[in-house]
């Protein structure tokens, strides 16, 4: 499993870096994880919208600091 801290930025960068980061990971086959900062309530619902949009697979767990979104190699639902 591929792992990507995207705590540091903001959109529009944040919602690129996680496109290109995944566009990567499916390239290789892998699940990943994202790292966000939780109170970044704009960059996860874009995030998750287009997860969805995708029918990509994905699960939210959330801790007191950030939120991580781990996305299943090519599982679509």
């Amino acid at each position: 499993m591929k792992n990507s801290d995207l705590r540091c930025y903001q959109c529009p960068e944040l919602f690129v870096r996680f496109k290109l980061a995944l566009m990567a990971a499916q390239a290789e086959q892998q699940d990943i994880a994202f790292m966000l900062k939780g109170d970044d309530i704009q960059g996860v619902s874009d995030i998750k919208r287009y997860l969805t949009k995708q029918k990509l697979a994905f699960t939210v767990t959330t801790t007191a600091e950030q939120l991580i979104i781990t996305v299943e190699r090519e599982t679509r639902v």
